[in-house]
């Protein structure tokens, strides 16, 4: 997969490029930009082997996005509520660009343990730098374990 990036003005073509492999069912984009309604935008097959789809956005865009890799014969998803019971089910799989390693990489939850959640940035030629995307944690993060009244069991709180 590939980002191909055409400046016009204020404005920028970005184009996510996927290498077809016959064994693989549908590929969507999962970001924001990628939604219009949708969760998720599938990728069209360019018929040169490769899948591809393209979207205007502003030249200081920043945000993130993923490929949801559907194995072949699953029902394409069409909400993000049908897309999240099958996120990590034998129906497909959630993939960073592996192209592309700019990424923001969500910790585990040692209470919720699975495969570790990352997404790759896309960030446009004038987007503002984002100092604390790949900056350490400065300071200590302590969680803490409080009653829940509402439900009678336990609201994990954290402290920086």
């Amino acid at each position: 997969m590939a980002v191909e990036i055409v400046r016009d003005g204020d404005w920028m073509d970005v184009t996510l490029v996927h290498r077809a492999d016959p064994d693989t069912g549908p590929v969507l984009v999962v970001a924001g930009f990628a939604t219009g309604g949708r969760s998720a935008r599938e990728l069209h097959d360019a018929g040169d082997g490769t899948l591809r789809r393209t979207w205007r956005l502003p030249t200081d865009y920043l945000g993130t996005y993923l490929f949801w890799v559907g194995r072949r014969g699953v029902a394409l998803p069409e909400t993000f509520e049908e897309l999240l019971p099958v996120m990590y089910s034998d129906a497909g799989a959630p993939l960073p660009d592996p192209d592309h390693d700019d990424r923001l990489v969500y910790p585990v939850d040692p209470d919720r343990p699975a495969p570790p959640f990352v997404q790759s940035i896309l960030r446009g030629p004038d987007s503002v730098p984002e100092p604390y995307l790949d900056s350490p944690l400065l300071g200590s993060l302590t969680e803490h374990r409080l009653p829940d009244p509402t439900t009678g069991g336990e609201r994990r709180v954290w402290l920086h």
